[in-house]
């Protein structure tokens, strides 16, 4: 994230600018929480997180993709990983929150089988039912 605002926009109030991996170090230590990083040549490249909310139902949250690898598939295999672990774990019910600007990233969600539900605090809301 390139601002203190670009971040708490994406990631909300738990992280703070600039984010560090300690932070997201600490964010592994939640058990309901099972973060999937992105590194190369140990940076920090990418990250999504799969938060437990429930019998069967979780929600996506904090997908951060470095600017300079947007546009290379990059979210798209951290989301599968995701995907395919809630899969694993029998989470049949999975939702997430975007930015109505975030035009790449609603594509996204879409071509995986998201579909809006709603709105919530300045963010639209997103669903998807696996198999």
């Amino acid at each position: 994230m390139r601002t203190p605002e670009e971040l708490h926009l994406f990631t909300g109030p738990r992280l703070e600018f600039p984010l560090t991996a300690q932070q997201l170090d600490e964010i592994r230590a939640d058990a309901a929480i099972s973060p999937f990083t992105a590194t190369d040549d140990g940076a920090v490249v990418g990250h999504i997180e799969l938060v437990s909310t429930g019998e069967g139902v979780a929600r996506i949250a904090r997908v951060l993709v470095d600017p300079a690898r947007q546009g290379h598939g990059l979210g798209e295999r951290l989301l599968r990983a995701v995907l395919d672990e809630a899969r694993e774990r029998g989470i049949r019910t999975l939702t997430l929150r975007v930015i109505p600007t975030n035009a790449r990233a609603i594509a996204l969600y879409e071509k995986l089988g998201f579909a809006f539900t709603g709105e919530e605090e300045g963010a639209r809301t997103m669903a998807l039912e696996q198999p």
